[in-house]
């Protein structure tokens, strides 16, 4: 157990290394290792990107702990509510699967697509599962990509890379993907920290 005596298990860094060691931050899920192993040489054929109101009970602490600060900085920046995004993906075989992120990069089978708030996402060419995946990886780099902080590396961060990635952004999709959080957060001191647990 040396790993256990790492200098860096002192302070900020303990829970990092705990999610590390346990595999629940920074490393690919292996449910995600599974779908790509069973599906990532399928080329995708459709992609939706949807977004859904963060849930009322989240924006009332967020409000609350921020003393109303929260709700007038996006009031301020013009923005109807916080969303938390996510998109399905149609493969060839016609399986359907979500990606998104929440504290965890997840890689899921749905059974259909959503008639939420959405925007088609541009697919061009052959592009695999296992490719797309691997291009939005790089990209961010594997700790960033399968870590999660609410200000600065959230679902919307991580969709804007995987689409950017592999080549799928337009600006009607940029608008509809990215709110800005940085801003919303900006001077909330405490509850910006909290937020990034």
């Amino acid at each position: 157990f040396g790993y256990i005596m790492d200098d860096d298990l002192v302070g900020k860094g303990i829970i990092h290394k705990i999610g590390r060691f346990l595999h629940l931050s920074g490393r690919m899920p292996l449910s995600v290792k599974r779908v790509l192993k069973k599906k990532g040489d399928m080329n995708i054929r459709k992609i939706v990107a949807y977004r859904h109101p963060i849930q009322k009970g989240i924006k009332f602490v967020l409000n609350l702990g921020s003393l109303g600060k929260i709700k007038k900085k996006v009031d301020e920046l013009g923005y109807d509510d916080l969303y938390h995004l996510r998109a399905i993906m149609q493969l060839e075989d016609g399986s359907l699967y979500t990606f998104e992120k929440t504290s965890v990069a997840v890689l899921k089978p749905v059974s259909s697509f959503s008639n939420d708030n959405s925007v088609d996402v541009n697919v061009s060419g052959n592009l695999s599962l296992s490719s797309a995946w691997k291009k939005a990886e790089n990209r961010m780099g594997e700790e960033k990509f399968y870590s999660y902080n609410a200000v600065d590396n959230n679902c919307q961060d991580w969709l804007d890379n995987f689409f950017r990635a592999n080549g799928m952004m337009n600006p009607e999709l940029d608008k509809f993907i990215n709110q800005n959080v940085v801003g919303i957060m900006k001077d909330q001191g405490l509850l910006a920290k909290i937020a990034e647990v």
